[in-house]
C-alpha cells in the first residue's frame, strides 16, 4: 500500500513508512524524515539511503514524486547487473579531483581571501577546515554532500566547542555556496541554519553562556600601567596605546604613520581595518602622543606600521609577564567601557562611539550622522587621566 504525500507531512511517530518499489520513508525519534531504498541484487538484499524527505521541490531533498521516480531509474541499473549502492559508494570514494569539497574550499579561499580585513582570517580558514571538516568531506564530491554528512562534521563538536561549530558551519555553507554557482552542484545548501540544520542542532547561544574576555579591573588600571611603564620595547608602547585608545589589537598592530596626524592629535583608521567597515577616528591624549612621538623615526614613512610589524602573540607575552598575566588583551576594552558606564557621566553612545561599536537604536542611528569626535576627546582624555600611575614612574622606551 502506499503512502500520500499529506500522510508523510503529518507523519511523527517513529518507524517505517513503505510505499512500495522497495521505497520507505524512515521517520527517527527526532523526527527527522529520509527515504531509503530496499532493492535485492546477486540474491543479497541492500538498504540505499536516497536522502531527506522535501515537502517541495524547491527545498533539500526528494519530494515523494522524486523519490518514486529516483527508485525507477535505480531498478533500471539494477537490471542491467548495476549495483546502485556500490555504485554510490565509488563516486563518493573517487570524485574528481578539483570537485572534492577540499579542493572547492581551497579554491573559495584563494579567490576570498585578499578581501578579508586581516591576515589571520585565512589561517582561521584553513585551520577549522583541516581539524574538522576534511576529515569527514573533504573528500567527497561536493555535488554528492548532504545535510547529514554536514551533520556528521557538527556532532563530534556542536556541544563541545559551539563557537567554532557555529563559524565551522557557516564555512560550510559558504563553500557550498560557491559550489552551487560555480556549477557544482543543485539544490538547496545543506548547511543552511534556518529551516535547515536549526532542526538538528540546539542554538549555539543556548548551550553556553557568552563567555567575557577576562579583564583587568579598570579600577586597577593605574598599578597595571605602571608595570607596563616599566618593560622596554615596542610590544610593551603598542599594548599601552591600544588600551589609551580603546582599540582592537587588530587595529593598533596595523597602524601605519599614514593613518596619523601628529599635528592635529587624530589617528584615523580607515574602513578596510576596521571590524563595522566603517572609518574610526581616535583622539589622541597627552599620553598617546607621548608615546608615538618616542617611537616616532626621524624621517617618517607613510606606509610604514607605527610600531613595527609584530603579532598579536608578543601583546600577549607582555601581557602574561605582568601580575594581571591571566587576563586578556581584549578586555581592556571592557574595562574601559566600565570604566566609563560607571564612574562617568558621559552619554553611553559616546562610549560606544570610543569603542567602535556599531549603534544599536536604529532610529538614534537615523538622525545622528557625525561621530561625537568633540565629546570623545574629553572622554579619552579622562580615560588617560584616570590610567595614569598615582606614582610617578620612570620611561624607559627602547632604544
Amino acid at each position: 500500500m502506499s503512502i500520500t504525500h499529506q500522510e508523510i507531512v503529518k507523519a511523527k511517530e517513529p518507524g517505517k513508512y513503505y510505499d512500495g518499489n522497495g521505497l520507505m520513508l524512515v521517520v527517527t525519534k527526532t523526527g527527522t524524515k529520509n527515504w531509503q531504498f530496499k532493492f535485492k541484487i546477486n540474491m543479497q538484499e541492500r538498504c540505499m539511503g536516497l536522502g531527506p524527505f522535501a515537502a517541495r521541490s524547491d527545498e533539500d531533498g526528494l519530494t515523494l514524486a522524486q523519490a518514486r521516480d529516483r527508485v525507477i531509474e535505480l531498478r533500471r541499473l539494477i537490471r542491467t547487473g548495476v549495483d546502485p549502492l556500490a555504485q554510490k559508494k565509488a563516486a563518493r570514494a573517487k570524485p574528481a579531483t578539483d570537485r572534492t569539497f577540499k579542493a572547492v574550499a581551497e579554491k573559495f579561499i584563494e579567490l576570498h581571501s585578499p578581501t578579508w580585513k586581516h591576515p589571520k582570517h585565512e589561517k582561521q580558514w584553513r585551520q577549522s577546515l583541516e581539524k574538522y571538516t576534511y576529515p569527514v568531506i573533504g573528500d567527497m564530491d561536493v555535488a554528492a554532500i548532504t545535510r547529514q554528512d554536514v551533520i556528521g562534521v557538527l556532532d563530534p563538536i556542536w556541544q563541545v566547542v559551539p563557537e567554532t561549530a557555529s563559524r565551522v558551519r557557516a564555512r560550510i555553507y559558504a563553500v557550498m555556496k560557491f559550489a552551487k554557482a560555480r556549477g557544482l552542484r543543485d539544490g538547496e545548501n545543506p548547511a543552511i541554519w534556518v529551516e535547515g540544520l536549526d532542526g538538528a542542532f540546539p542554538s549555539r547561544n543556548k548551550l553556553r553562556a557568552v563567555q567575557s574576555y577576562a579583564a583587568v579591573p579598570f579600577a586597577d588600571l593605574p598599578k597595571f600601567m605602571a608595570e607596563l611603564r616599566a618593560q622596554d620595547g615596542m610590544p610593551a608602547r603598542a599594548l599601552e596605546f591600544g588600551i589609551l585608545c580603546g582599540s582592537r589589537s587588530a587595529e593598533v598592530l596595523g597602524a601605519t604613520w599614514g593613518e596619523v596626524n601628529l599635528t592635529d592629535r587624530v589617528w584615523t583608521i580607515p574602513g578596510s581595518r576596521m571590524k563595522n567597515g566603517d572609518q574610526h577616528r581616535v583622539p589622541l591624549s597627552d599620553r598617546a602622543m607621548a608615546i608615538l612621538n618616542a617611537v616616532k623615526p626621524e624621517k617618517i614613512d607613510p606606509t610604514a606600521l607605527v610600531f613595527g610589524p609584530m603579532g598579536e602573540n608578543s601583546l600577549r607575552r607582555v601581557l602574561a609577564s605582568t601580575s594581571y598575566g591571566n587576563c586578556t588583551v581584549h578586555g581592556f576594552r571592557s574595562a574601559f567601557r566600565d570604566w566609563a558606564v560607571e564612574t562617568t557621566s558621559y552619554p553611553e553612545i559616546v562610549s560606544n562611539m570610543a569603542l567602535a561599536h556599531r549603534v544599536a537604536d536604529q532610529t538614534d542611528a537615523a538622525y545622528r550622522r557625525g561621530d561625537l569626535f568633540d565629546k570623545r576627546k574629553g572622554l579619552m582624555n579622562d580615560w588617560a587621566s584616570h590610567c595614569e600611575p598615582r606614582e610617578a614612574e620612570i620611561i624607559r622606551f627602547a632604544a
